[in-house]
C-alpha cells in the first residue's frame, strides 16, 4: 500500500524503491516556481552523485516531468532524524552523522566554489524592499498574538546585533532533521531535498540548524577544516554567533512569507503564507538561548 507525506511545498508518494514528488500548490505560478526549485535540486544531486563519496548517499533524480509537474526520485534508506530519537543513538553513530554532514557540505561547496570576498554583514540587513514594520502591521489581524510578539521581540533584538565578517559558500541552507536520513542497519546517512541550494553566508550554508540540534558545532567545524579542499579560502569566523544566526534565519523566513502574503492575490497562497509565518514564529520561540535573553512567548 502506497504512503503519502506532505511538507510545506511538496507532496511525496512512496512506491517501493522510488518516490514521486508533486507540488502542494495548485496555482500555475506557484507550481512553476516549485518545478524550478526541483530542477535546482536535481543538478545538486547529480553533482554529488558524480563524486561518489562513501561517507553519504544522495538519492538520484530519475525523471522530471515538466508537463505533469512530477519528479521521480530513488528512495533513501532509513528514517529522517526528525523521526529518530537522536539522544538514543550511540556516540559512534552520532559521529558518523556529523562526519557525513561535514563531508557533504565540503563536497557541495568545492564543486561550485567561487572566489571569496570577505564582507561585513549585519543580521538585521536581511530585510529588503518592504519594511518589517509594514509586514507586522498588515499581518497582525491574521496571525496569533504569540506569533506577532515573538517576531517583534526577535526583530528588536537583531537590530542591536553587531556586524560580523562573512564569505559566500555554495550549499543547502535547508539542511534540517527532515532532510537527513539515517539507516541503523547499514549505518547509511542520506541527504534529500536540495531545492534551496545557493551561494550564501558561509556559516548559514555550512552550519545550519541541523548542527545546532546535534549540538556539535565545534566538532563539525573541526572536521570540516581538516577535509581536502580545492579552494582553501573559506574563512570561518571563530567568534561567529550561531544563536543569533538561528534567530535571523527564522525571522527571515517569517519576513519572506509576510512579503508574499502582501503580494499574493489568491486566498490559497495567502493562507499558506500565514500558516508558514505562524510556523516560523513558533520555531523562533523554540530556539534554546544560552548567551542571549529574549523572553519568548510559548
Amino acid at each position: 500500500m502506497k504512503k503519502t507525506e506532505s511538507g510545506h511545498e511538496t507532496r511525496v508518494t512512496f512506491y517501493g524503491d522510488y518516490v514521486v514528488k508533486e507540488p502542494i500548490a495548485t496555482q500555475p505560478k506557484e507550481m512553476v516556481r516549485w518545478l524550478g526549485k526541483q530542477q535546482v535540486a536535481a543538478k545538486a544531486s547529480e553533482a554529488l552523485n558524480k563524486i561518489k563519496n562513501p561517507a553519504y548517499n544522495v538519492p538520484k533524480v530519475l525523471e522530471i516531468d515538466v508537463d505533469k509537474f512530477k519528479v521521480i526520485e530513488a528512495i533513501a534508506l532509513g528514517k529522517t532524524l526528525q523521526k529518530i530519537s537522536i539522544s538514543k543513538l550511540g556516540e559512534p553513530q552520532k559521529l558518523k552523522i556529523i562526519k557525513s554532514i561535514a563531508e557533504m557540505c565540503n563536497d557541495m561547496n568545492q564543486e561550485k566554489h567561487i572566489e571569496y570576498e570577505i564582507t561585513s554583514y549585519k543580521l538585521d540587513e536581511v530585510y529588503y524592499t518592504i519594511t518589517f514594520d509594514s509586514i507586522i502591521e498588515n499581518s497582525k489581524p491574521f496571525i496569533s498574538d504569540k506569533a506577532f510578539y515573538n517576531a517583534i521581540a526577535a526583530n528588536e533584538y537583531l537590530l542591536q546585533s553587531p556586524n560580523y565578517k562573512t564569505a559566500l559558500a555554495y550549499g543547502n541552507p535547508d539542511l534540517n532533521p527532515g532532510n537527513i536520513l539515517f539507516d541503523k542497519d547499514s549505518e547509511t546517512v542520506s541527504f534529500i531535498d536540495f531545492a534551496e541550494s545557493a551561494h550564501s553566508d558561509v556559516h548559514l550554508t555550512l552550519f545550519s540548524p541541523m548542527v545546532y540540534i546535534l549540538e556539535c558545532q565545534d566538532i563539525i567545524e573541526s572536521i570540516y577544516k581538516g577535509l581536502p579542499k580545492k579552494n582553501k579560502n573559506i574563512i570561518l569566523n571563530n567568534n561567529f554567533d550561531h544563536e543569533l544566526n538561528m534567530i535571523s534565519r527564522r525571522l527571515l523566513a517569517f519576513y519572506v512569507n509576510g512579503v508574499l502574503f502582501l503580494k499574493n492575490t489568491d486566498e490559497e497562497s495567502k493562507q499558506r503564507n500565514l500558516t508558514l509565518m505562524e510556523h516560523h514564529s513558533k520555531k523562533l520561540s523554540q530556539i534554546r538561548l544560552s548567551k542571549h535573553h529574549i523572553n519568548w512567548q510559548q
